[in-house]
């Protein structure tokens, strides 16, 4: 009976280190016997949305998916910093590598919001990413400091985001816009695939500002602007499980 188990797909918790730091995370193994191609799905900030429609879709087409943790939230050790997510982000890749289910030239990157900005930085930087879809994320952009600063302050009250102070948090945001802002990585990419999709509702992430990173990264690249599309895609989530899926599933 373990055999049929095993074969039908399951779902595993996952810890490993990162810079020190013990990490936690959720694994779907996808259906199938063997090698398998991977997907590591970012989440943006913690207390929001886990896209994990995403991965019991994907693990039924006998994909896996990890999703990490990163430091300081969801229970992972460690300070929370923005800029610390791509080398979580690596670490997490290791750890995949070493699974026996795991096939090491089909490692892609899916994110989402903030998670969208570490998939294009970590994509920029690592090459054992075969290629990555970025959902809801954008061109960096500069907001009004005291929103957001208050809705970091929110998270940090509520203990989605361990160690962190206002100040940090604020530091940390403008130092993504100078050193790592997705328009300026995105080109760096190529020539691995990469996917945009935007909703034309987003308030967060506006369409301008999606467009502003796929006019910036090189071929090959798509576009995806979803009509009706909120930045969490609430009344549009089939569609873009199937965008996600229907892409991933020609790359290989």
């Amino acid at each position: 009976m373990s055999g049929v188990y095993e074969s039908l797909g399951r779902i595993e918790g996952a810890s490993f280190f990162s810079e020190g730091e013990l990490l936690i995370g959720v694994t779907y193994i996808g259906l199938g016997e063997g090698k398998k191609p991977t997907v590591l799905l970012l989440h943006g900030l913690p207390g929001l949305e886990k896209n994990v429609d995403i991965a019991y879709a994907l693990r039924e087409m006998g994909w896996n998916v990890l999703i990490p943790h990163y430091r300081g939230c969801w229970g992972s050790g460690g300070k929370y910093r923005f800029t610390g997510i791509p080398a979580d982000v690596k670490n997490a890749i290791t750890f995949m590598e070493s699974k026996p289910y795991v096939d090491k030239e089909k490692i892609f990157l899916v994110g989402h919001s903030l998670g969208a900005w570490a998939t294009i930085i970590t994509t920029a930087q690592d090459k054992r990413i075969k290629g990555a879809i970025a959902i809801a994320g954008g061109a960096s952009q500069d907001e009004a400091s005291n929103r957001r600063r208050e809705h970091l302050e929110a998270l940090i009250r509520q203990g989605f985001l361990k160690q962190l102070t206002p100040e940090e948090a604020l530091d940390d945001w403008a130092r993504m816009g100078r050193e790592l802002a997705p328009q300026d990585w995105a080109e760096k990419i190529s020539p691995r695939p990469l996917l945009l999709i935007g909703g034309e509702q987003d308030a967060t992430v506006t369409p301008e500002r999606v467009r502003a990173v796929f006019d910036r990264a090189k071929e090959p690249k798509k576009l995806v602007m979803m009509k009706d599309a909120d930045h969490v895609f609430t009344l549009k989530r089939r569609e873009l499980v199937e965008t996600v899926t229907d892409w991933l599933r020609a790359q290989i």
